[in-house]
C-alpha cells in the first residue's frame, strides 16, 4: 500500500478550497449583473413613462431613485465579492503557496504559484481589476442618477471625494506607517477639494453680487424694467450661491462633526458599560 503524503493531501484540500471560493465569487458576480439588469430595465421603463415619486413634498424622478437603489445594491455586491470572498480566496492562495514551497521535491506541484504569478495584468492584480469593474459601473450609476434627479453641486462633490477615498483605499500600501501617512494626505486633499470649492463659489458670488445690484439700480433709474428684472435675477442667483456655500462649506461640516462626536461619545459610554469591573 502506497504511503500517503500528508502535505500532498493538504495541498489537494487547499486547491479544493480555492476552487470553492472562486466559484462563490463567480456566482456573486453573475447574480449582481442579473440584478443590475433588472434595475436598468425598471429605470428605462420609468424614464420612458416619465414617472415621478413624492419625496419630502417634492416630485423627483423615479428613474433617478431606481438608479440610486441600483447603486446601493451594486455596492452591497461589491462588499460581498471584493471584501469578503475575494479576501478568503487570496488567503487560500497564500496558504497554497506556502504548502507548495514544502512540496518542491514533488514534480508539477505548483498550480497555485503558477496561477498567482500569471494573475497580474497591466500592473494590476485580480483584486484591482475587480474593483475597477465594480467602480466603473458604480460611477455610471452615480452620474445617471444625478442627471435624472437634477442633483446639485454637493451631490457631485461628495461623489468625487468618495471616489478619491475609494482609489486611495484600493491602492494604499500594506505598511501601517505608509497607510497612516497616506490617509493623512488623503484627508488633506479631500478637505482641500471640498472646502476649496465652496470657498471659491462663495468668493465668486460675493464678487458678482454688488455689480449685479448696481446694474439693476442703473436699469431701474432708466425705467428699463426688463433689464432690471434680469439683473435682479442674477443677483438672487449669486445670493443663493453664497447661502449654499455657507450651508455646505460651514454649517453641514460643523453639524456632521458635532453629531459624530456625540455619537462617538455615546457609543464609547455604552462600550464601557460592557467592560468588566476591576
Amino acid at each position: 500500500m502506497a504511503e500517503i503524503n500528508p502535505s500532498l493531501e493538504i495541498w489537494k484540500a487547499t486547491i479544493d478550497v480555492q476552487k470553492h471560493f472562486n466559484e462563490l465569487s463567480l456566482r456573486v458576480r453573475s447574480i449582481a449583473v442579473t440584478v443590475l439588469g433588472a434595475f436598468l430595465a425598471a429605470a428605462g421603463y420609468a424614464l420612458k413613462e416619465s414617472k415621478t415619486v413624492d419625496f419630502l413634498g417634492q416630485q423627483v424622478s423615479l428613474t433617478g431613485t431606481i438608479l440610486l437603489g441600483a447603486l446601493v445594491c451594486w455596492a452591497a455586491f461589491f462588499v460581498m465579492d471584493r471584501l469578503w470572498y475575494h479576501r478568503l480566496l487570496r488567503a487560500a492562495v497564500s496558504h497554497g503557496r506556502k504548502v507548495e514551497e514544502g512540496l518542491q521535491a514533488i514534480p508539477n506541484v505548483g498550480l497555485t504559484s503558477t496561477i498567482d504569478d500569471a494573475s497580474p495584468l497591466w500592473g494590476m492584480r485580480a483584486g484591482h481589476r475587480l474593483s475597477l469593474f465594480y467602480g466603473f459601473i458604480a460611477v455610471l450609476l452615480w452620474l445617471g442618477a444625478g442627471t435624472a434627479l437634477r442633483a446639485g453641486t454637493p451631490y457631485y462633490i461628495i461623489g468625487d471625494i468618495l471616489l478619491l477615498v475609494a482609489l486611495a483605499l484600493e491602492f494604499s500600501a500594506r505598511s501601517d506607517a505608509n497607510r497612516r501617512r497616506g490617509f493623512i494626505r488623503l484627508g488633506i486633499v479631500a478637505a482641500g477639494v471640498y472646502f476649496g470649492w465652496w470657498a471659491l463659489q462663495g468668493w465668486y458670488a460675493s464678487y458678482r453680487l454688488p455689480g449685479y445690484l448696481r446694474l439693476s439700480q442703473e436699469a431701474t433709474d432708466k425705467h428699463d424694467w426688463d433689464l432690471s428684472t434680469l439683473w435682479v435675477r442674477y443677483a438672487n442667483d449669486a445670493s443663493a450661491d453664497i447661502n449654499e456655500s455657507v450651508v455646505w462649506g460651514i454649517a453641514v461640516p460643523l453639524g456632521v462633526v458635532f453629531f459624530a462626536l456625540i455619537a462617538g461619545l455615546l457609543l464609547y459610554w455604552i462600550h464601557r458599560g460592557f467592560r468588566p469591573r476591576r
